[in-house]
């Protein structure tokens, strides 16, 4: 029966989602709250005085929305949705509702509020982030600890066998490796695809008991990927500073890398946790320099192989520079290899003796004898052969061009790709061994002149990647690319010319200051117009997570339930394989296996059935007299106003259906039951 109600339900709710793109708010009934309104904006006015254009503070227009109205659609767009009150539970009992905060401080000073998150108290979030260790991790730090199995047979192959170590030994130390030879033996044989870290590790814990699945999850490189994951999520629901929240996700899709390629999984946390999140609200150039220098993104994007292919370099030359780095940073080259041993409890004391020989050797090198040994052209007595040499790249160009800056629409051409691409030669990073950092090679760079967009650009070493930078971060068509996928985010997925030319206008005056667009757009008839409110489908990141905080879940640190609900989904954090991220507009999302996806989520969600998530009813909902007024509360909890007559009307056929379940569960059922339909609901999947 069960299977039958929630079949009839998805083509319902399938077809009015397709067929109903907006839900006209001006049809709600909040006629008696227009006086508060009223006053409401008129001292909203009063509090932030003078236009946004003109003192950058807030001057809301009068688009015909009630202040009801506006809270909502603000709270759905500046952040996750509204959380109602917390009554029943003892550390936050008492706290309103964000409705009411809101209400409270006034809606023009909660925006200026959340534009600055450094003045806005998160108490939650250190209590829930402490048992997070990785997130506090180098890269380095996160490659001694769960190093890669790569590092690791260098270390039993090569290293052990020339100290003298017992092999037996060596693989005691590193229970690892045998788990990692078997995983290769069962991928081999089943053909399992490399593109997914965390199906893959879902699917060899689905193998395992509890027990041991936690065991390994969390002393193995998955935990690194489990608990970014679990932060995100974990953030994005309790977290206070909400707009932080959603541009830090804004701006890691805009400046994509995907985790499961190679040495990204040991840069990703740092990528997200330096590069992205301080940068997320500040001035636009120093977050595109800040990604344009981080060893995640020169790896994803393979700018750290691109060099002149004309450069003339030495690989034992290129080694001696890495070593003289690494110095200059009080470090070696074998520091990691010693920092692993030294954590599975070896004395080190002949590693590290063993790497200073090793460090003599290449800072004095011996000069060579020539002998039959050293002639070329000697069959297998040929010197050892040197890696293959590098050449241009142009992907990270690409992509700046296309993606980051001006838009596929920019006006560049092929031959500003191939410029631009010579212009970041040399900006490489350590080898993943040394610990990967990001590190100048002068003797890669492309020496000659480059012309980008008209520019001449003369050599200047690093400095040639940096004036492109700047170009580009002051350029109209990066100001407009930006501003329209502002727009698209927060307004609609056809965001009104007028709005992106006024955003644009303010990115270039105040020299991309991601605040000062913002207010623009916050300020703008655009954003607040009844067209606007629930115009946007919810992403199923932005559909679990107001999910969560709708229903006051209460979101255990393991297991990480909702990212595997995540994956289910089609939006597995930090796995999107192409620079361009996951699609930010409705036709993406909105699909007949999507929307039952949802439906099983919000369903599993109210009657407790995901893992590693609780939900409470309020007694007071539990008291309602008859099935009419308890999905009217509910509605209330979870739309944050009532629902439409087609939501009501469906939620009843439903629950008309589940008569069986309900008579078995009681009031209990029956409210958790509607929850799960309502949260199913089209006027839910919309923000």
């Amino acid at each position: 029966m069960k299977n039958r109600w929630m079949r009839s339900a998805l083509v319902a709710l399938l077809a009015i989602l397709l067929s109903a793109p907006v839900y006209p708010v001006a049809s709600l009934d909040f006629a008696s709250l227009d006086s508060a309104r009223d006053k409401r904006d008129k001292r909203d006015k009063e509090a932030t005085g003078l236009n946004a254009s003109t003192s950058g503070r807030l001057e809301l227009p009068d688009t015909g929305l009630t202040e009801e109205q506006k809270i909502v659609h603000l709270l759905n767009r500046i952040g996750y949705g509204p959380r109602p009150p917390i009554a029943g539970e003892p550390r936050m009992a008492g706290k309103p509702g964000d409705i009411e905060r809101v209400k409270q401080m006034g809606i023009a000073a909660y925006i200026e509020q959340q534009l600055h998150p450094e003045t806005i108290p998160d108490p939650e979030m250190g209590p829930r982030l402490a048992g997070f260790e990785t997130l506090e991790m180098t890269p380095f730090e996160l490659l001694a600890t769960y190093p890669p199995p790569q590092i690791l047979r260098v270390i039993e192959q090569r290293l052990a066998p020339q100290m003298g170590m017992d092999p037996e030994a060596a693989g005691v130390m590193f229970p690892e490796l045998e788990r990692y030879r078997a995983r290769q033996d069962r991928r081999a044989s089943e053909g399992e695809r490399e593109d997914d870290p965390v199906a893959r590790e879902l699917r060899r814990q689905q193998r395992m008991s509890p027990q041991e699945r936690m065991q390994q999850a969390m002393s193995s490189p998955a935990r690194i990927i489990i608990e970014l994951s679990q932060a995100k999520l974990l953030r994005a629901i309790y977290s206070e500073r909400q707009l932080q929240e959603v541009m830090t996700d804004f701006w890691f899709n805009h400046f994509n890398v995907f985790f499961g390629k190679g040495a990204d999984r040991w840069l990703v946390t740092s990528y997200e946790y330096e590069a992205i999140r301080p940068h997320a609200l500040g001035h636009f150039r120093d977050l595109l320099g800040a990604t344009a220098s981080h060893p995640a993104m020169l790896f994803y994007l393979d700018n750290w192989l691109s060099a002149d292919p004309e450069a003339d370099y030495n690989q034992r030359e290129l080694q001696r520079r890495y070593a003289a780095y690494l110095r200059e940073q009080g470090s070696y080259p074998g520091a990691l290899v010693v920092e692993i041993l030294r954590r599975r409890g070896m004395d080190t004391r002949r590693v590290e003796q063993f790497f200073e020989q090793r460090m003599d050797q290449m800072e004095n090198p011996r000069p060579r004898r020539r002998g039959r040994f050293g002639r070329r052209g000697s069959g297998n007595n040929q010197q050892p052969q040197q890696p293959p040499r590098r050449g241009l790249n142009e992907n990270y160009a690409r992509e700046l061009l296309e993606l980051h800056t001006l838009g596929v629409d920019g006006g560049y051409t092929q031959q500003d790709v191939i410029e631009v691409a010579r212009c970041f030669t040399g900006w490489t990073i350590l080898p993943l061994q040394f610990g990967p950092q990001f590190l100048y090679v002068d003797e890669f760079h492309d020496q000659g002149t480059k012309v980008v967009l008209d520019h001449k650009i003369e050599n200047g070493g690093q400095r040639d990647g940096q004036r492109v930078l700047d170009m580009l971060a002051r350029h109209p068509a990066t100001a407009r690319f930006i501003s329209t996928k502002l727009a698209r985010r927060f307004v609609s997925d056809d965001p009104p010319e007028s709005l992106v030319e006024r955003m644009a206008a303010t990115f270039l005056e105040t020299d991309g200051d991601i605040r000062a667009v913002l207010r623009t757009m916050f300020s703008s008839e655009e954003f607040w117009s009844a067209e606007a409110v629930n115009a946007k489908v919810k992403t199923p990141f932005e559909f679990v997570v107001s999910a969560a905080r709708a229903t006051n879940a209460e979101v255990e640190t393991f297991p990480p339930g909702l990212v595997m609900t995540l994956r289910g989904l089609g939006q597995p954090l930090y796995a999107a394989q192409p620079p361009t991220g996951y699609a930010d507009t409705a036709e993406a999302w909105v699909s007949t296996g999507g929307l039952l996806g949802r439906m099983k989520v919000g369903l599993g969600m109210a009657v407790n059935r995901l893992p590693g998530v609780r939900v409470e009813l309020p007694p007071e909902i539990l008291r309602a007299e008859t099935t009419q007024e308890l999905v009217e509360a509910l509605s209330l909890q979870v739309l944050g106003r009532p629902a439409s007559e087609n939501t009501r009307q469906a939620v009843a056929a439903q629950l008309a259906e589940a008569q069986d379940e309900i008579a078995f569960g009681g009031r209990q059922m029956e409210a958790r039951l509607a929850l799960g339909w309502l949260l199913a609901s089209p006027e839910f999947q919309r923000r």
